[in-house]
């Protein structure tokens, strides 16, 4: 009975606090967007090149190094996570504009 009050009272919470739930729509908000995204830039891998096995893969080796820079700036006191975030989200939005010009 506890745990049920618990989990109510959570979602009480969450649903019905302003700051809660406009910060936990965000969050969806974005995490769908980026996940539409990439799964578009997976799917357009084929285009990279004449062959669509090399592309997939060149395209999966340029993200090591992302994943490298993504761990440190998040551990950077001076950046942060939401600097990370921030950050990352600017750089692959120019990137993607700057790819469509």
């Amino acid at each position: 009975q506890k745990a049920a009050d618990d989990v109510a009272n959570i979602f009480h919470q969450l649903f019905l606090d302003a700051r809660l739930s406009y910060r936990f729509y965000s969050m969806c908000f974005g995490w769908f967007a980026l996940s539409l995204g990439y799964y578009g830039l997976a799917m357009n891998a084929a285009n990279l090149g004449s062959n669509i096995y090399i592309s997939s893969a060149v395209a999966s080796l340029i993200e090591l190094p992302a994943y490298i820079i993504a761990i440190w700036a998040v551990d950077t006191p001076r950046i942060g996570r939401r600097g990370a975030t921030g950050s990352g989200l600017a750089f692959g939005g120019f990137c993607c504009v700057l790819s469509a010009v």
